[in-house]
């Protein structure tokens, strides 16, 4: 059986909170957070109010993570999320705080302030080359009170597009 490629590491990253000024490079990335600012302005948007039905163009971009307790689980990763990351199979990607801290705390701080951010920045992907890559991390809540999810898009963008 031949041996998996490494995942994905990022290298370099840039976080900003997301306000109604942000500057997209990445037309898919825009898309979600546009839909996440519409819903949000009443207050956290239920994770119910969104329908991959009406987002079909996202898909292979799109990953939704489920915060239970101090861990992070990886619910879905379109295809296009799993050739970045290397990722493994739909609910099997448990993001502890030891596997991956800068991860873990930025879901961690998404999760505790209800604040989208977008991130640029760079990857090494499997380590053959770095790619520049934009994404959204916006949270979503099951009952209206508790934020237990965060979806997002990420997308490879020109290395100059992002600055880098």
């Amino acid at each position: 059986m031949p041996t998996p490629p490494p995942p994905s590491v990022i290298d370099h990253i840039v976080k900003e909170p997301l306000t109604d000024h942000t500057a997209f490079v990445s037309a898919k990335v825009a898309q979600l957070a546009a839909w996440w600012r519409e819903r949000a302005a009443s207050g956290i948007p239920l994770r119910s109010s969104f329908d991959i039905l009406d987002h079909g163009a996202l898909a292979a971009d799109l990953y939704l993570i489920e915060a239970q307790g101090d861990d992070f689980v990886v619910k879905i990763h379109g295809e296009s999320v799993k050739r970045i990351f290397g990722a493994g199979k739909t609910g099997r990607g448990v993001l502890t705080h030891q596997r991956s801290r800068a991860t873990h705390q930025h879901y961690g701080m998404i999760v505790k302030t209800g604040r989208a951010y977008r991130c640029r920045g760079t990857l090494n992907h499997h380590n053959k080359d770095y790619i520049a890559f934009e994404s959204v991390d916006c949270p979503l809540s099951s009952d209206g009170r508790t934020i237990d999810f965060i979806i997002g898009v990420i997308e490879t963008v020109p290395r100059e597009a992002i600055g880098f």
